[in-house]
């Protein structure tokens, strides 16, 4: 058949005729069809005028779609199996996790996942060793479905992501309370008060020990982005943990806290009711540290770091939608 509308030369073809026509006035050549602007658009509209006609063609779409609808589910049990979890010894446990932050395949250590890590002790551990996100993720998901099917009485999925999410956010909350303030900015919340100092451990007590912090903060951080997009954590939850945090700590760990808030600036400008008492909370501590007048010069330089993360803040409180969710 060739290709439509394509006509190879061939031997002995109508326009190489020397006909007087087609000297005179040229070759024309003739239509396939005698009426090319014919349509079906009369004959179809006529017929769609009968309600008979148009029930007919919903009943039909409605099959096309149950079939569509069947064919693309599972037809056989599904052969989901959830990663087995094994009781091993300490040494064993050390060497999983080391294995877990390396590229041993997730495949061979889903075989015997160790029980004993969960709520902070696995966020610690992960932390620690710096495991990659995915496997991170990987392995706090094995916990969650571990934890849903044994734990009585039973629970629902919301209620263990509410669960998990309060560890979560206690968890970063902690990591901040171990800073002692310079000053105090606002009123001192009771873990970081004069009594409660001598308690914490000032993280910035030699420069090991300041990037040892920092490097679990930024881990820290990023996990709970990653759980977030991962649907691990109750959105609304974390992100008004967050907020409500910014009442409780001094200048330098809100400072620190902007790394987490401007992650999440988007979701935050989904509610207007957040993003007012995010605002609230970074206006009364900026007011804190102007009415103080003194304050650690490295620490103002970290807050100018994320100044243009604070007034992000301002552009989208003010183009956020009116809702008071």
């Amino acid at each position: 058949l060739g290709y439509p509308g394509v006509f190879p030369q061939k031997p002995g073809q109508d326009e190489d005729q020397m006909t007087p026509n087609n000297v005179k006035t040229g070759y024309i050549d003739k239509g396939i069809i005698q009426n090319e602007t014919v349509s079906a658009q009369g004959i179809l509209a006529d017929r769609l005028q009968d309600p008979k006609k148009l029930q007919e063609l919903g009943s039909f779409m409605v099959e096309v779609l149950k079939k569509r609808q069947e064919s693309s589910r599972i037809a056989g049990a599904s052969t989901f199996r959830p990663p087995c979890r094994a009781t091993l010894t300490d040494q064993k446990k050390e060497q999983w996790m080391t294995d877990l932050s390396q590229t041993v395949s997730l495949r061979r250590l889903s075989k015997s996942v160790p029980h004993g890590f969960k709520a902070e002790k696995l966020l610690e551990t992960l932390a620690q060793r710096q495991v990659p996100m995915l496997r991170a993720t990987w392995y706090i998901k094995i916990v969650a479905l571990s934890e849903l099917q044994t734990r009585r009485p039973p629970i629902t999925q919301m209620q263990y992501s509410t669960d998990w999410t309060a560890t979560v956010s206690m968890f970063l909350k902690k990591q901040l309370m171990e800073i002692n303030p310079h000053s105090t900015t606002k009123a001192a919340a009771p873990a970081l008060n004069a009594a409660g100092a001598s308690q914490n451990v000032k993280p910035w007590a030699s420069e090991e020990a300041k990037e040892r912090w920092e490097t679990k903060w930024r881990y820290s951080v990023m996990l709970t982005k990653w759980q977030y997009n991962e649907g691990l954590l109750d959105h609304r939850q974390i992100l008004r943990a967050t907020v409500d945090q910014l009442s409780m700590l001094g200048f330098e760990q809100v400072a620190l806290l902007l790394s987490l808030i401007s992650m999440f600036l988007s979701e935050y400008a989904r509610s207007r009711l957040l993003m007012r008492l995010l605002i609230e909370g970074l206006l009364n501590t900026l007011q804190s540290v102007s009415d103080s007048g003194t304050m650690d010069e490295d620490l103002i330089v970290a807050w100018n770091r994320q100044h243009t993360d604070f007034f992000f803040f301002f552009f989208f409180f003010f183009h956020a939608p009116t809702t008071g969710e």
